[in-house]
């Protein structure tokens, strides 16, 4: 972290020049700092800069602490396309409960938080899918049979009945997803009826001739190890993330943003969560209220002055390094 060095609000001469030696001492000496000022510096110093060809210290306005002097969740997201499972499992392992989204750019487009996704895996009852053929692989540990569509969007069936009674009683489309275990007849009746998607439990065994007509009809195969109540269950989680974000625009900061407005904001919301992004809207990652305690507070050298009035806004929020001074 690079320490800052200034002089008092009214800059004259061996104040600047006092902060800019020792700056470059330091600098010398392997330390990181700046020379800063505090004001507009006198045409007695621009004359002795100028004299000696040394560059004006920039203008410092203040040390108060901002959001990026604080240790939040830098890089902590998911893309929109990934699965509510993946959401839900990210949280889990960072300890976490929210997690941004954004598109593929980065963009932030929403905060999905733990209790949100609670009540998607508990109370919803989830008869339509949209998601991908990659994201029920990976959440169903699935096996790739017959890959015809990248997307998956369709309405969730469980072939619960026996076969001759669904046959008789189910009549399926092609924008129907079918869970299922070994039973051929049903699976031949479902890619005969062109339907989205067949997910197969339970390792159960497809026949070959099956397999050929699903390729004919663009009809998508996955075969999971796992058990059709289970299948039934994780399916619904494979729901592309943005499938979940509500319309509004929840509460986010940028990194400049002083941690004192961000308190009184909390104070007033009292949320857990909030995004971090750029001034371009891009994500940078997640603020839990609670991280505003891990602070590295700005570091700071006083020259030519040691009194609080005389120096920059925010001192009581920096770390005082070290004062260089003549007065009392």
């Amino acid at each position: 972290m690079k320490t800052l060095i200034f002089g008092h609000k009214k800059p004259d001469t061996d104040s600047v020049m006092s902060a800019i030696g020792l700056s470059y001492l330091k600098n010398q000496l392997g330390e990181n700092t700046e020379a800063r000022v505090l004001g507009t510096i006198n045409k007695e110093t621009q004359y002795a800069l100028k004299y000696f060809n040394i560059k004006t210290p920039r203008y410092l306005n203040d040390v108060k602490l901002q959001l990026k002097d604080i240790n939040y969740h830098k890089g902590f997201y998911i893309n929109e396309k990934n699965s509510i499972y993946d959401a839900y499992q990210e949280m889990l392992k960072e300890e976490l409960t929210g997690i941004p989204v954004v598109k593929d750019n980065n963009e932030f487009c929403g905060l999905i938080t733990l209790k949100e996704l609670s009540h998607i895996i508990v109370n919803e009852n989830i008869e339509e899918l949209y998601t991908s053929y990659d994201n029920l692989i990976h959440v169903l540990k699935g096996e790739e049979i017959v890959k015809c569509s990248d997307e998956i969007i369709g309405r969730l069936l469980v072939a619960a009945y026996r076969s001759t009674t669904f046959m008789e009683n189910v009549e399926l489309g092609v924008n129907d997803i079918l869970i299922l275990g070994d039973r051929h007849s049903v699976i031949e009746y479902a890619v005969n009826s062109k339907v989205k998607l067949i997910i197969v439990t339970n390792d159960a065994y497809i026949k070959d001739e099956h397999i050929e007509i699903a390729k004919r009809n663009n009809v998508n195969i996955i075969r999971s190890p796992y058990d059709t109540y289970r299948v039934s269950r994780l399916v619904a989680l494979t729901n592309y993330i943005k499938t979940m974000l509500k319309m509004g625009n929840p509460t986010k900061f940028i990194e400049t943003d002083f941690v004192s407005d961000i308190l009184d904001i909390n104070n007033k919301l009292k949320h857990t969560n909030y995004p971090v992004v750029d001034k371009n809207n891009v994500c940078l990652g997640l603020l839990k209220i609670t991280d505003l305690s891990e602070k590295k507070p700005k570091k700071v050298i006083l020259v030519d002055h040691n009194e609080k009035l005389q120096s920059v806004e925010g001192l009581d929020e920096a770390e005082i390094v070290e004062i260089f001074d003549h007065h009392n």
